[in-house]
């Protein structure tokens, strides 16, 4: 169980000065390593009602919802998920090494704000740390800015980390260490029409893509109807609507198509099928649902992403506007999160490291892919 009541008295330096609460400023990883919680393999939401001073951690006098899952000893982990979801930080702790593996992807069990990873001793990646997917929709945003770590509390040394937000439409992030953003979301297909905009992410998660336009076959018959694809909801909300199918005069064999929605949380709708004729012509698709998450890990000693290991932060394609010989506008991708993967001792990788902006769907027309979130990695902090 939570050992809210409880302080930590270790002294020896900045990082190691007594954990005065929940409710009280401090770095994330500040709050990673002292927050008190038995090491029983079981998350705890940081609530009052479990012994917390506060229903949350206070992060430069902001508090974020959070929950916790602490191990002891030396881990393996090779199945299953961590178990969180909703508007929190999702912290997992490991009292030891931990090495995750082969062919294992260890993700949260749902959507959150951004996966955060404190071990004490070395990790060792063989298969997978990934964010693919988990990210969140917040209404109005994330406000503050999360400190990850500063010259305050030193548990990374004194350098400035911090997540500050999520680039504009189909923009990559800054992997500026005092600036980190996410991705922003990606353009959909120009079909016949004119595309969707992606939308701005937050600090937890990358930006929804924008809907495709809706195509027709025949412009020296066309005659009416059509939409562009619609924009993404903000802060990693639905995905942009696909627009309406143009319509052809009656009696023309044609294609007329609706444009794919973009993809987002969820993803956006389908665009309609308008056609006059309706033998070789449809509706569009929907978009796909899922953003890149942000994903932060910190070790006190080495961190190794072994040959065929990786972490990623990916956001995920836009789904295709195309079908046989029916084309209409593709969904516009999801940002990538903000990875952060730092260590004090050596950092090896040998793997991947990627948080990856998603392409547009194929279809007609063409349409940027979103932005690669912000990075940051290396050992000695």
């Amino acid at each position: 169980m939570p050992l809210g009541a409880a302080r930590f008295t270790l002294l020896g330096g900045v990082s190691d000065a007594p954990y005065e609460g929940t409710n009280v400023s401090a770095d994330l990883l500040f709050h990673m390593k002292k927050l008190p919680v038995a090491a029983n393999a079981t998350t705890y939401d940081v609530t009052t009602a479990n012994s917390y001073e506060s229903d949350g951690i206070n992060i430069g006098g902001a508090t974020y919802q959070a929950n916790i899952i602490s191990y002891d000893g030396d881990q393996t982990f090779g199945s299953g998920s961590v178990t969180a979801s909703g508007q929190k930080l999702a912290i997992v702790r490991v009292n030891g090494n931990l090495t995750i593996s082969s062919g294992f992807t260890l993700q949260t069990s749902g959507e959150t704000l951004g996966l955060y990873m404190f071990i004490d001793g070395n990790l060792t990646v063989d298969g997978s740390i990934s964010t693919y997917t988990k990210g969140r929709y917040v209404s109005g945003g994330i406000g503050s800015n999360i400190a990850v770590n500063s010259s305050a509390n030193e548990v990374a040394g004194a350098t400035v980390i911090t997540m500050t937000g999520s680039a504009s439409a189909h923009t990559n992030g800054s992997s500026t260490a005092n600036a980190l953003t996410t991705g922003g979301g990606g353009q959909g297909g120009s079909g016949s029409y004119g595309s969707g905009t992606g939308g701005v992410g937050h600090l937890a998660s990358g930006g929804s893509g924008g809907g495709g336009s809706g195509g027709v076959a025949y412009y020296n018959h066309y005659q009416g109807g059509g939409g562009s694809g619609g924009t993404a909801t903000a802060y990693a909300g639905t995905g942009g609507s696909g627009g309406s199918s143009g319509y052809t005069h009656w009696g023309y064999w044609t294609q007329d198509v609706g444009g794919t929605g973009g993809t987002g949380n969820d993803g956006g709708s389908a665009g309609a099928n308008n056609s006059r004729n309706g033998s070789d012509s449809r509706a569009g698709y929907g978009g796909y649902d899922g953003t890149g998450g942000s994903l932060v890990i910190y070790c006190t000693g080495n961190l190794t992403v072994a040959s065929g290991g990786s972490l990623s932060a990916n956001g995920r394609v836009g789904n295709t506007g195309s079908s046989y010989n029916r084309y209409g506008g593709g969904g516009g991708g999801s940002g990538g999160g903000i990875l952060v993967a730092l260590c004090n001792g050596t950092f090896t990788n040998s793997g991947s490291i990627t948080s990856a902006g998603g392409s547009t769907g194929s279809g007609r027309g063409s349409g940027s892919s979103a932005g690669t979130g912000g990075i940051l990695t290396g050992g000695g902090y």
